[in-house]
């Protein structure tokens, strides 16, 4: 039996989930041959299929599958993981089970190919990397969102500061202007005046609402 890869089984991480490999078995005799794989971690592991038979000519492949590592990660029990199988000609004519006839078979009729497991630490690594560069991205991104908010607040706030001071002022004049007599100030010049004080009140309250918002951005 020709057994594909011949010496070792690889997995590639990460660990936390299922994870498959292939064995291919190929029978490149004229003789029917039966098939079977054990491991040394059975509850790790699970095999599909485990047994059966390889017409003459043929292949099977067995799909391996490693259970979710308790850590996430290979440890020195995991190393230590072997398969072993075992492979055995069948005579012309026997009908027996793939259970009776490595039961019945003597040692010199079996094959036996060892195969080590090997875990990929790379591949988890490269992940975790990935995972860890797409973190840092985000965070950057974050950060320079929240210095561009602070900077276009802090030039709405000078602005607003900035009208206030204006607003303050005209409202002052205004008053002036009431009590001062009425020959002395045409009424024209007065209404303009007015207009002007209205307009920048109006020009505050559509900062202020610009300044909400900007806040609104950095809470959320």
């Amino acid at each position: 039996m020709i057994i594909e890869p011949k010496d070792q089984l690889q997995f590639k991480g990460p660990y936390t989930d299922v994870v498959e490999t292939k064995l291919k078995l190929k029978n490149p005799t004229y003789k029917r041959m039966a098939f079977k794989v054990k491991t040394t971690a059975p509850r790790q592991y699970c095999v599909r299929p485990n047994s059966g038979f390889v017409e003459e000519g043929e292949e099977r492949v067995i799909t391996v599958m490693l259970q979710p590592l308790p850590s996430g990660q290979p440890n020195a029990e995991t190393s230590r993981h072997k398969f072993l199988v075992q492979t055995a000609y069948v005579a012309d004519g026997e009908e027996s089970t793939i259970e009776d006839l490595f039961k019945n078979a003597g040692p010199e009729d079996l094959m036996d190919s060892k195969l080590r497991v090997m875990f990929d630490q790379n591949a988890s690594s490269t992940n975790v990397g990935a995972e860890t560069s797409v973190g840092s991205l985000q965070q950057k991104t974050v950060g320079e969102t929240t210095l561009n908010a602070s900077a276009d607040l802090r030039r709405a706030y000078d602005q607003i500061e900035q009208l206030k001071k204006e607003n303050s002022k005209l409202k002052k004049q205004n008053l002036e202007y009431s009590s001062a007599s009425s020959g002395n100030l045409s009424c024209a010049g007065l209404n303009e005046e007015m207009k002007f004080a209205v307009w920048q009140v109006a020009l505050v309250g559509l900062l202020s609402a610009i300044l909400g918002l900007v806040l609104s951005k950095i809470i959320f």
